[in-house]
């Protein structure tokens, strides 16, 4: 592998988008408390107007020019009682838009995602539009 293609990997991976530089694995991290980021209003009237805009006019069209969803046995949807837990296989940021649009929308419009506080809640602006787009909230997950 030639330099250059080295070192642009290797700046590709510490790149954090608006997140602090990461420290060495071998450098002790102090435990940080749990950030609230409040997504109450996520469920507001006018916030569900807002998700459904965006999920029929962004992000359906932005999943099916990249994948084509299947979905089978939807039937079976009537049958169950809520609570219920819908849980996707992780392979890419797009796991949690394509379930919540696989679903009918007396379900998708019921139903919050749960989302690495981590990432998803880090910056203001990526908390508040993940906690509209996929109705998501902060779970913390365990450092390293």
């Amino acid at each position: 592998m030639s330099g250059i293609v080295k070192d642009l990997r290797t700046l590709q991976r510490g790149f954090r988008w608006g997140r602090r530089p990461l420290a060495p694995r071998n450098v002790p991290l102090p435990d940080l408390a749990p950030r609230d980021f409040p997504t109450a209003w996520a469920r507001t009237p006018a916030a569900k107007a807002a998700r459904a805009a965006i999920h029929e006019a962004v992000m359906k069209p932005l999943i099916e020019s990249q994948i084509r969803p299947r979905v089978h046995n939807a039937h079976v949807l009537s049958t169950l009682a809520p609570p219920v837990i819908f849980y996707a296989n992780h392979s890419s940021h797009l796991d949690a838009p394509t379930l919540l649009l696989s679903l009918p929308p007396s379900w998708r419009d019921r139903t919050a995602v749960g989302a690495a506080a981590d990432y998803f809640f880090d910056v203001w602006w990526r908390a508040a539009a993940t906690a509209l787009v996929i109705n998501a909230f902060p779970v913390e997950r365990p450092s390293r």
